[in-house]
């Protein structure tokens, strides 16, 4: 499997859990406060998985500048809808470094 479709899947895979996660959120949540929409489930969740990934490549690539990405994206992605596509952004760069460092 070439690099760019191995990318694309985990991109793909990572959206789809999201979305459900976002939904189960978004239906929990929504019992409680009705005003709660889709969009901040969503958001509420890149969030969090935003900052799990900026832990996770801390570790995983001993480059301690990552927990920095990831602690600034937590709060980029609270933003609803501009803070999926950052997420998504931020999740495809990390699968790539950790691709790299794979191959190497």
């Amino acid at each position: 499997m070439s690099a760019k479709l191995k990318l694309a899947a985990f991109l793909m895979f990572t959206w789809l859990i999201f979305i459900l996660f976002s939904w189960s959120a978004y239906f929990y949540v929504r019992v409680t406060v009705p005003t709660y929409s889709f969009n901040d489930a969503q958001s509420v969740i890149w969030a969090w998985a935003s900052l799990i990934m900026g832990f996770y490549l801390t570790v995983a690539l001993k480059r301690w500048f990552e927990i920095i990405w990831g602690t600034a994206l937590f709060i980029s992605c609270l933003f609803p809808v501009v803070g999926v596509f950052v997420g998504m952004l931020y999740f495809l760069r990390g699968y790539k470094l950790l691709l790299s460092k794979e191959t190497k």
